[in-house]
């Protein structure tokens, strides 16, 4: 992905340099959206990655889970993260994708279950989970036993 083409991506999708670590919750908005509504639960996980990694744009990360962004969208902020992880450009690294994926296990988690007593993840988030890892190029495999101790509790 050019420069030319990053800045584009950014615009489109209400980013700017000065908060490109928004675009590391995209993925995290994508899965909540996967079943078509964001629960109460989901919301709370996706804000708790927003303050541990410092992301200060809240209210364009608050719009996406307002308002579902598009599949271009989605696909956009994701091409842009990893071009931005690759060069470790704005404090974005490689070993913040595979986090990332875990942490989109814990959205998925977060609303499953029977009044989270039990471990369901929806089969639509599940796919959803295995396209960004895909993407991000992590492969496919997504260790679902891991899942529930990748997102610290938070203090």
């Amino acid at each position: 992905m050019t420069n030319a083409e990053i800045e584009r991506g950014l615009e489109a999708l209400g980013v700017d340099r000065n908060n490109v670590k928004v675009l590391a919750l995209l993925p995290l908005v994508q899965v909540a959206w996967a079943d078509g509504v964001i629960q109460d639960e989901e919301r709370v996980v996706i804000e708790a990655a927003a303050g541990r990694l410092g992301v200060s744009a809240f209210e364009v990360f608050k719009g996406w889970l307002d308002h579902r962004p598009t599949a271009l969208e989605f696909l956009t902020g994701q091409q842009i993260l990893l071009a931005l992880t690759a060069t470790g450009g704005s404090g974005l690294v490689p070993d913040t994708l595979p986090q990332l994926v875990e942490w989109c296990g814990e959205v998925a988690e977060a609303a499953g279950g029977l009044f989270g007593l039990a471990f369901k993840v929806e089969a639509s988030e599940k796919a959803v989970i295995a396209e960004i890892a895909n993407l991000l190029q992590l492969g496919p495999a997504i260790d679902w036993a891991a899942v529930g101790r990748a997102f610290p509790e938070s203090p």
